[in-house]
Formats: structure tokens, C-alpha cells, sequence
């Protein structure tokens, strides 16, 4: 069976055509290729984006920059830049009644700061601000480009100095099962290099959010508070894959799968941040998990609702004719969300 590269070479060799290779950055180690095709092919033009130099003789770089965007932590004009006028806007088209708070002002302009200004990474962080507050989005972005770009050399000489300094380096990481190789391949490095901790997060899917018109397969199930989470089996392989080798290789380096736990958490901080926007006016939040309200009863047509905590005092105000009764719904985990009842118990 011929090679695969040489079947590719043939092919382009009588060509003349553009050929476009977008985001090459993680590819960088197959950068000798594209010489190899621009010595084989000399009328193929080859035009690439990546955000590191390729290296090649004959390249030739053209800086592409985003908008301006604020490059220190001062808030003072932070909203004359364009780049922090433009995630307003689309964060208001995303949720009218969106109105950015002076406290949030750093938190956008880190945003800013980290998708470079670039107006598509500015629209899909603003997006966000239905389900997470700007510091929320600006600490997943962060996330996510630390998981992008974790095979890179300059992550890589990163880590290799902050094992100078801290005893315990701790690498976060999404289990994206598109990265699975490169993850794989980096677990010496990273063990030589001095990480003593890689926390796996699953990818997992959220109901009523953005999350859920994401792709991928899907894997529901139901925590114990009730909430239903879909998550990615090729994602749980993977990590459980990363858990193996690392175990078979002897790497001193401790793999925690983190996803459950992560997703309580964030469960958590969701339900209690969305409490004052829908906490009913005789319901109760109880446990990071339910809205507790109680009613009295005496018909379909008598009906009267209270806080939990009225309770003694609505004993002594209704008659003997009342059953009274304790509510329990989930905590809703969006603005859509409505809850899903879970208990309902006379007392």
C-alpha cells in the first residue's frame, strides 16, 4: 500500500490551486509538510492560519489583530474600547434585559483580552450571559483556551517554571475527546515537567442552555437532587483511557476524574445565583437543591400558600378544617428553567 503523504503529493503535483489550512496551530508539528507540498506542487499556493509561526522558508506573516480592547486591569474608559462596546451589544441582544454592572467592567475586559479582541469570540462569550455572570464566562473562556492550546511549547515551558516554584503544579483539563491523542502524548511530558495533579472534566451538556444545542453524543442521567445532565461517553473513554495509561506507565501523577463533583458545584452555584431572580414569595431555598413553600387545604377552591417558615403562625390563624402541606420543587438551573417537583407531604 502506497504512503499516504506520497498518494497526497501526486495528487497536488500538477495542480494549481489555493490550498488553505485553517487553525494549523495544532498541527504546528506537521509544519515540514507544507514545504514538502510547496516543493512537489510548484503551482499550489498555500495560505494558513494559526496563531505560531510556522517556521519555513520562504513564509511570509501577515498580523491579523482584532479590536482594541483594554490591556490593563484599570477600569477607567473601559467601555470607550470597541471590543467591550461590541460584547454590550451583543450581550443585550442575547438578553434584553442585560445592563452591565461598574462591577462587572474588569470581567469583561478580560474576556476581551483573551479572545484578542477577535468580534467571533466576542459574539459567543456574549451569548453566555443568559446562563453565567461575566467573571463565570471570563473563568470557562480562560478554561477553554488553556485547553486548546495545552500541548503547546510555550504552555509547555510555563509549566516547566512553575514546577520551580510550586510543589503540587495541578493541570485542569476538559476531557474533549477531539484532543484525546494529543492529551495522551503530553502525559509524560507533563509528569517530567513536575504536574503532580490532572483534574478531568467530562464534557456534559446542560438543559434549557446553550450548552444543549451543542453536538456530540449524549449520555443522560439523573443526579440524586432530581437534576437530569447529559454528558459525553466518548468524553468519560477518554478520561478513564487517561486514567489507565498513566497508571500503566507508572507516571507519578495523579488523575482525578472531577466531573460529578465540578458538576454539583456548579449545579450549586447556579440554583443559588438564579435564587433571587425566581424565588417564588412563599418559597424557601433549601440545600442549594429545593424551594421548599407550604399551603393550607381544605378544598380545590381553598387553597392558601406560605413560607415554611410562617408555619407556627398559620396553624393558629386557619381552623381545624385545614390540612396543611409541604412543597418541594428543584431549584431551577436557568431562567427557562420551571423546576420539577419532587415532594409534596402532609404535616
Amino acid at each position: 500500500m502506497r504512503d499516504p503523504k506520497q498518494q497526497l503529493l501526486d495528487y497536488l503535483r500538477e495542480k494549481e490551486l489555493l490550498l488553505v489550512l485553517d487553525n494549523f496551530e495544532h498541527l504546528i508539528d506537521g509544519a515540514n509538510l507544507v514545504n514538502e507540498i510547496l516543493r512537489a506542487a510548484p503551482a499550489v499556493q498555500v495560505l494558513v492560519t494559526s496563531r505560531e509561526m510556522l517556521s519555513l522558508s520562504g513564509e511570509v506573516v501577515f498580523n491579523l489583530g482584532g479590536l482594541d480592547f483594554p490591556v490593563s486591569e484599570s477600569p477607567e474608559k473601559t467601555r470607550d474600547f470597541s471590543a467591550v462596546r461590541l460584547f454590550i451589544q451583543s450581550a443585550k441582544r442575547a438578553c434584553p434585559g442585560f445592563e452591565l454592572k461598574n462591577s462587572d467592567l474588569l470581567h469583561v475586559a478580560r474576556i476581551c483580552r483573551l479572545v484578542q479582541g477577535m468580534p467571533l469570540g466576542i459574539l459567543l462569550a456574549a451569548a453566555q450571559v443568559q446562563i453565567l455572570s461575566p467573571g463565570e464566562i471570563a473563568d470557562e473562556l480562560d478554561l477553554s483556551i488553556k485547553t486548546v492550546e495545552f500541548h503547546r511549547s510555550q504552555v509547555m515551558k510555563n509549566m516547566a517554571a512553575a514546577s520551580d516554584h510550586i510543589p503540587n503544579v495541578t493541570v485542569e483539563i476538559p476531557a474533549v475527546p477531539e484532543d484525546g491523542p494529543k492529551l495522551l502524548s503530553s502525559l509524560e511530558k507533563w509528569a517530567l515537567l513536575g504536574v503532580k495533579y490532572l483534574n478531568m472534566h467530562e464534557l456534559m451538556y446542560e438543559s434549557d442552555t446553550n450548552a444543549a444545542t451543542m453536538e456530540g453524543q449524549r449520555q443522560s442521567i439523573r443526579t440524586g437532587a432530581g437534576h437530569l445532565v447529559s454528558f459525553n461517553p466518548a468524553s468519560r473513554r477518554l478520561t478513564l483511557s487517561v486514567m489507565q495509561k498513566a497508571r500503566e506507565k507508572g507516571y507519578p501523577l495523579s488523575v482525578n476524574d472531577c466531573s460529578l463533583q465540578s458538576k454539583i458545584r456548579q449545579v450549586h452555584g447556579t440554583r443559588k445565583a438564579l435564587t433571587p431572580l425566581l424565588l417564588g414569595e412563599h418559597e424557601k431555598f433549601v440545600g442549594y437543591e429545593v424551594y421548599e413553600t407550604c399551603c393550607a387545604f381544605r378544598d380545590k377552591n381553598d387553597v392558601h400558600f406560605f413560607h415554611p417558615d410562617s408555619m407556627p403562625e398559620m396553624r393558629s390563624h386557619f381552623s381545624k378544617d385545614y390540612r396543611f402541606y409541604k412543597l418541594a420543587r428543584t431549584a431551577p438551573v436557568s431562567i427557562k428553567d420551571k423546576g420539577r417537583w419532587v415532594s409534596f407531604e402532609e404535616i
